[in-house]
């Protein structure tokens, strides 16, 4: 059993003869080195791979950013649309200076007589008596004229609301929540926005405003005053 596994001397100094032989010495050398080579060609591979994968990522981030800017960018154009709608509005307005002067030119021009029962209400001093005090009382004004509307005649009336109109936009500005309501002629009478006449049909549509309402920031009417026909 021994002697079947004992290497032969031959072979063993083969070996050793083998192990000096240079070209062996070259060949094997050249092994470890293909195999070093491999080893650091596997890493190279791992680290592209790693590389590409963060590129992938980072492009799916880029995607994903460019979608959200691209909504920005619709947000922020819808947005620059309406404020230049919004400008055109405001420069088809009067200018302030111009629309108290119209509101205070109609003041000046009502019979002193209603001026005088209008006092307490209103201040034609100045303009700039006029709008702050009338748009103080700018409810009591509203209040006024939808009792007194019929002693009017119809300029006066006429001059009565562009006045209202103009102190109770004022008004509005200090007191935040409160808006106009708008009238229609021609629409149904409805007695939950409007209220008729003495002499107005029982129902039908608004065949005259005489004075338009508001609505003020607990969401209470105060219902337009129409001729209903």
């Amino acid at each position: 059993m021994g002697s079947y596994n004992k290497v032969p001397e031959n072979f063993i100094k083969y070996l050793l003869c083998a192990l000096e032989d240079e070209e062996v010495k070259e060949k094997i050398s050249n092994v470890k080195a293909d195999s070093q080579e491999t080893e650091i060609l596997k890493d190279m591979l791992t680290e592209k791979e790693k590389e590409i994968h963060e590129l992938k990522k980072r492009a799916e981030r880029a995607e994903s950013e460019n979608e959200k800017a691209e909504q920005v960018i619709s947000r922020l154009t819808n947005d620059k649309e309406e404020l230049r709608e919004e400008l055109k509005r405001e420069k088809s307005k009067p200018k302030f200076d111009e629309r108290l002067a119209e509101a205070y030119g109609e003041y000046c021009e009502l019979p002193q007589e209603i001026r005088e029962n209008l006092s307490n209400i209103l201040s034609g001093e100045n303009p700039i008596e006029f709008v702050l005090k009338g748009s103080k009382y700018a409810l009591q004004l509203y209040e006024r004229i939808s009792m007194d509307w019929k002693v009017f005649d119809s300029e006066t009336l006429k001059s009565m609301n562009k006045i209202f109109d103009y102190l109770f936009e004022q008004f509005c500005v200090l007191n935040h929540g409160y808006k106009r309501l708008h009238v229609e002629t021609g629409k149904p009478f409805d007695m939950n926005e409007h209220i008729r006449t003495a002499d107005s049909c029982p129902s039908g549509i608004v065949k005259k405003v005489i004075l338009c309402g508001y609505e003020d920031n607990n969401g209470k009417k105060a219902k337009s005053l129409v001729k209903v026909g």
